[in-house]
């Protein structure tokens, strides 16, 4: 597992519900439309809990949102979508997006389905470790070919396995 932090900025046009994209014409005419939804800064962290305790202290809300992307969407294209996902919502917690390996292509979706399946167990470490910190709700948004992920993880939340995971990892619920 990876982790980081990055600042995603939304254009200042940005309509509720609407991922925009860069025009295709040469010519613009008005506002700055250059100015599209980008990755301002992206920066490798050593663990989730050293990484996030410090973002819910500040947060208004103690809260974390998960944002699980779906097939067909590569890690920029899904840091994005968590960004507008968050600002849309206007959440005042810490919204994190969980990434695993698509091939950002239509033609990979069997590919995808694999990388998705090998993904479950470290989603569901994700999810025991998410669980654990100080925070006061965790919620999950999955799309798509990550509804699979998610779905395999809460199914296994009250297996002998996961709460051998929670042993020693004290959090809000005890």
């Amino acid at each position: 597992l990876s982790v980081g932090t990055a600042r995603v900025h939304l254009p200042d046009d940005h309509k509720m519900g609407r991922l925009e994209r860069p025009r295709s014409w040469i010519m613009r005419f008005g506002r700055n439309y250059s100015a599209r939804s980008i990755i301002d800064t992206c920066e490798a962290s050593s663990k989730l809990t050293s990484t996030l305790n410090p973002l819910l202290t500040k947060a208004p809300d103690s809260s974390i949102l998960v944002f699980v992307h779906g097939y067909n969407v590569d890690f920029t294209e899904a840091l994005i979508r968590c960004a507008q996902i968050t600002y849309d919502l206007n959440f005042q917690g810490v919204p994190v997006l969980y990434s695993w390996p698509s091939e950002g292509s239509v033609i990979r979706y069997l590919t995808d389905g694999e990388n998705a399946n090998w993904s479950r167990p470290h989603f569901q470490e994700f999810l025991a470790s998410t669980l654990s910190l100080p925070c006061e709700r965790v919620h999950v948004i999955a799309h798509s070919m990550g509804s699979r992920i998610l779905a395999d993880a809460l199914s296994r939340l009250s297996s002998p396995a996961f709460k051998e995971m929670q042993i020693g990892r004290v959090g809000p619920r005890g």
